[in-house]
């Protein structure tokens, strides 16, 4: 969260808001979104410009299409000086759609995730950036560390940081595998 409220600030002017956008979860039940909107908000606090920028959330619902433009549209329009959303989930995809239907194109996106439509418009320069959470690295870490704990009977650390990749459309190639070229090449 942090680094993608370091992302969303480069090139935003001095005074503007931002939505934060939670996608199909309860908040509540779901943590991990709730450090990454914390982690965002640290950012311009640290910073000390917290007062600059209109920090709003919003929590959207893409199952229902019909709900989910008109609750998108709604905040749109309701505030005027949206420069940036930053998408807690790997659903950026979802407002950039919408975002290039309305041929609305001042807003900045952040997201996350190597999905083949975030990478479409990622590409198309509707989202600005996407965090690689690394989830092959998450895999291998996870399954080395209990094996190291049950069969070599180390002792494990209760945490393992991984790097988080920040994508753009300058660099997506080098983090695209090769399986995966036919699918991100026709979507």
């Amino acid at each position: 969260g942090y680094l993608a409220g370091k992302l969303i600030h480069y090139g935003l002017p001095h005074t503007c808001s931002i939505l934060i956008a939670h996608f199909d979860e309860e908040i509540s039940n779901a943590a991990h979104l709730s450090k990454k909107e914390q982690g965002f908000k640290n950012y311009f606090i640290q910073n000390h410009i917290d007062q600059q920028y209109n920090i709003v959330k919003a929590e959207l619902n893409s199952s229902n299409f019909f709900e989910f433009t008109e609750r998108l549209g709604g905040l749109i329009e309701s505030i005027p000086d949206l420069e940036g959303i930053f998408v807690t989930t790997s659903k950026a995809f979802e407002i950039a759609s919408y975002l290039k239907q309305r041929r609305i194109k001042k807003i900045k996106i952040v997201g996350y995730d190597l999905l083949p439509k975030n990478i479409h418009f990622l590409n198309d320069g509707l989202i600005s950036f996407l965090i690689n959470q690394n989830p092959k690295g998450q895999g291998y870490w996870g399954i080395k560390q209990l094996a190291d704990h049950l069969v070599f009977k180390k002792e494990v650390s209760a945490l393992k940081f991984l790097p988080l990749d920040i994508i753009t459309k300058e660099n997506v190639n080098y983090f695209i595998d090769v399986e995966n070229e036919d699918i991100l090449l026709n979507s």
